[in-house]
C-alpha cells in the first residue's frame, strides 16, 4: 500500500511540474543571442503573466509529493534496509535540486518578460546574460544535486539490490528523459519541440514511477494468488 502511495504521490508531483514547464516551454522557440540559455523569442514581451503565476503553483503544490515520494522509494524499493537509506537520501536531495530547478528558470522567464515589456528585447537579452552569471552556481548545484538520484538508482538496480529485475534499467528516469529529449531535438524547430524538450525530465519521473506502480501491481496480485492457493 505504500508503494502504490509513493507512486500515486511522484505521478501527481511530476504532472504538475511537467504542467509548469509545458506552459514555459511551449513558445516562438528562437534563440536569443546573449540571454539565458532557455529562454527564446516567444518569451519576450507578448508572454502573457499568467503562464507564470501558473507554473509557481504547480511548483508549489508539487514540491511536497514530490519531495515525499522521491525521499521513501528507496526504502519501498531495496531489499536492505541501509540500501534503502542511501537511495532515499539521494533521491530526496533530487527532488530539492528538482524544485530549485524549476524555479531557477521559471524566475529567468519571468525577469526576461519583465526587461523586454519595460526596456525592449535588446537589453532584455543583456539584463537576462547578466542574471544567468549571477544564478549559475545555484543552477549547476541544483543539476548536480539532482544527478546522485539517476546514477544510485541504476547502481542497486544493476547491483541486485531491488525487487526489480535488472530489465527494470530501461524504465529508470535517465533513459526515458533522453529519448524524449532527443525526439524533440530531431523534431522540426516549434513550440511544440521546445515545450516536448522541456518536459523531458517529467517524462522520465513519469515513466519510472508507472513502471513501478505496475510492478507494485503484479507483485501484489502474485503474493495474493498464493495466498489463495491460485497458480
Amino acid at each position: 500500500m505504500q508503494g502504490q502511495k509513493i507512486c500515486v504521490c511522484a505521478l501527481a508531483g511530476a504532472l504538475l511540474f511537467g504542467a509548469g514547464d509545458w506552459l514555459l516551454g511551449f513558445v516562438s522557440p528562437e534563440p536569443v543571442a546573449g540571454a539565458f540559455y532557455f529562454i527564446s523569442e516567444g518569451h519576450g514581451a507578448d508572454f502573457a503573466p499568467w503562464r507564470i503565476t501558473a507554473t509557481l503553483l504547480c511548483s508549489v503544490v508539487a514540491a511536497p509529493l514530490f519531495c515525499y515520494a522521491l525521499s521513501h522509494t528507496g526504502t519501498a524499493l531495496c531489499g536492505s534496509a541501509a540500501c534503502g537509506r542511501a537511495l532515499d537520501a539521494a533521491s530526496g536531495l533530487c527532488a530539492f535540486g528538482w524544485l530549485f530547478l524549476h524555479l531557477i528558470v521559471t524566475f529567468h522567464v519571468a525577469a526576461y518578460g519583465i526587461a523586454a515589456r519595460m526596456s525592449g528585447a535588446m537589453q532584455a537579452a543583456s539584463f537576462s546574460g547578466r542574471l544567468d552569471s549571477l544564478l549559475r552556481p545555484v543552477l549547476f548545484a541544483s543539476y548536480a544535486c539532482s544527478a546522485p538520484a539517476f546514477i544510485a538508482t541504476a547502481a542497486v538496480i544493476l547491483a541486485g539490490k531491488t525487487r526489480l529485475k535488472k530489465q527494470a534499467l530501461l524504465s529508470t528516469p535517465l533513459f526515458p528523459m533522453l529519448i524524449t529529449g532527443t525526439i524533440s531535438m530531431l523534431l522540426p524547430q516549434s513550440a511544440f519541440s521546445k515545450g516536448l524538450y522541456t518536459f523531458c525530465m517529467n517524462c522520465g519521473m513519469i515513466v519510472w514511477y508507472v513502471y513501478l506502480w505496475a510492478a507494485g501491481r503484479r507483485s501484489g496480485r502474485t503474493q495474493q494468488n498464493k495466498g489463495t492457493g491460485r497458480n
